[in-house]
């Protein structure tokens, strides 16, 4: 007796398929991949979704493996609870401020990783491809924020470490961090290094940025920042009108996650 395969599943493992051999993709990638309506894939991604074999980033919209996907570790777990916890606070953040955010989280000994962002060139006029890029924990608004979150020994231990490896860019940065870190506790957030470029490519726009740490239970899982092209607005600006609601914002994501599933 030879029984009739189920439609639904063999589509949703050639949309598996295309992500685990291709890397995140996007709706329009997988429909050219995969050959299935747009509608069909929309639907069998929100399944795959709701199990969290799937999650999809919020600035681009693409599908990235999931933690319940088997065989997925624990950084995949902890970085696809973050998004999904973060995604709606970060894109109502954007919407309210008009300005660019990026969510990062926890890589270990004092590094992070963007995770999602709601960066669209054409609105914000800034490099938009940050997912997956580890900023600098001395010259990057994100990197600062996180590390000096860290409690003492923590941090101690990770700047032994993150000094020996600074980029020679960093240098400047890494021999005055006892006056940044006095800095950023009386300000209440930490800012990008005038000029520094994160990546080789911006576009030809200088970006400016002002972050927070996401806290929970006393230590940073994360970081959180308000990202803009440096022409376009003073970070003195940006601070009296945003900072009340970016810090807002990571609190929210902290007690959203706690309560949701702790990272």
């Amino acid at each position: 007796m030879s029984l009739t395969l189920n439609r639904s599943v063999l589509r949703a493992m050639d949309i598996l398929n295309v992500i685990a051999e291709h890397g995140p993709s996007s709706l329009a990638a997988l429909a050219v991949r995969t050959g299935l309506p747009k509608a069909t894939i929309l639907r069998l991604c929100a399944t795959m979704e709701s199990q969290r074999w799937l999650v999809r980033r919020t600035g681009d919209g693409v599908y990235q493996i999931g933690s319940g996907m088997p065989g997925q570790g624990q950084k995949v777990a902890g970085f696809d609870l973050l998004v999904e916890n973060a995604k709606d606070i970060i894109l109502d953040l954007s919407q309210k401020t008009g300005l660019a955010v990026d969510l990062a989280s926890d890589l270990g000994n004092g590094r992070i990783e963007i995770i999602d962002t709601t960066r669209s060139f054409d609105t914000h006029g800034i490099y938009p491809y940050c997912i997956g890029f580890r900023p600098s924990p001395f010259c990057s608004a994100l990197g600062l924020a996180f590390l000096v979150a860290l409690p003492q020994e923590d941090l101690k231990a990770a700047l032994k470490d993150l000094s020996k490896h600074a980029m020679k860019t960093e240098l400047p940065a890494v021999h005055r961090f006892d006056v940044l870190v006095r800095q950023i506790r009386a300000n209440g957030y930490a800012q990008r290094e005038k000029g520094h470029w994160g990546r080789a490519v911006d576009y030809g726009v200088i970006p400016a940025a002002i972050a927070v740490p996401i806290i929970q239970d006393g230590r940073p899982i994360g970081a959180l920042n308000l990202v803009w092209a440096e022409k376009n607005f003073a970070i003195d600006n940006v601070v009296n009108e945003y900072l009340t609601d970016l810090t807002a914002a990571a609190h929210r994501i902290a007690l959203k996650s706690k309560v949701v599933g702790r990272l």
